[in-house]
């Protein structure tokens, strides 16, 4: 049978060997800078262009997009659905970079740029074509990211989209609640 001592002691190994494959493959590479620049940009360029008018409304929305972009992100590396061959740091399977930048980051803007729920799952359908069929294949080719079968590219459109209008829909049912 199984313990908690066996798993917890795979796990330590498991650190050990993430260390040391972060040390080797990842620290100081050009694909390390640019998922440091990616961390750190998008969050300048919110700064700068946000509505402040509507500052708490589109940070709970981005925040709510980066829990969920976390839990998701975690599941699928978890489950080997994907994983990331360059970390930002070692001890994360998330894409950090991703779930708590980039992805928010753009969910703020597509939410500060639509009018209407009509125009929100319009702007959905084009990040999620950009972000599954043109930034997935690029980091995939630079060696950053990887799928597994059977997930695919489709799968992250289709997976996009619903979480697009699935935190839209209950952040604002939050939002809401707490005017």
């Amino acid at each position: 049978m199984i313990s908690y001592e066996d798993v917890r002691n795979v796990r330590e190994s498991l650190a050990q060997l993430s260390n040391a494959d972060w040390l080797l493959h990842s620290w100081g590479t050009w694909q390390w800078w640019m998922l440091l620049l990616a961390t750190i940009v998008p969050w300048i360029i919110a700064w700068k262009f946000v509505d402040k008018n509507r500052g708490k409304e589109l940070l709970i929305l981005g925040m709510a997009f980066t829990i969920i972009s976390l839990v998701l992100d975690n599941l699928g590396t978890f489950y080997s659905l994907w994983g990331y061959s360059i970390k930002l740091m070692p001890l994360t399977v998330e894409f950090v970079p991703g779930d708590c930048s980039i992805f928010p980051v753009t969910y703020i803007f597509m939410n500060q740029f639509s009018k209407n729920w009509r125009s929100f799952v319009m702007i959905s359908v084009v990040a999620a074509a950009f972000f599954s069929y043109i930034i997935e294949p690029f980091f995939k080719h630079i060696g950053i990211y990887r799928n597994h079968s059977p997930w695919s590219y489709t799968w992250s459109f289709v997976g996009f989209i619903i979480v697009f209008i699935f935190v839209r829909f209950f952040a604002y049912k939050l939002i809401k609640k707490l005017a």
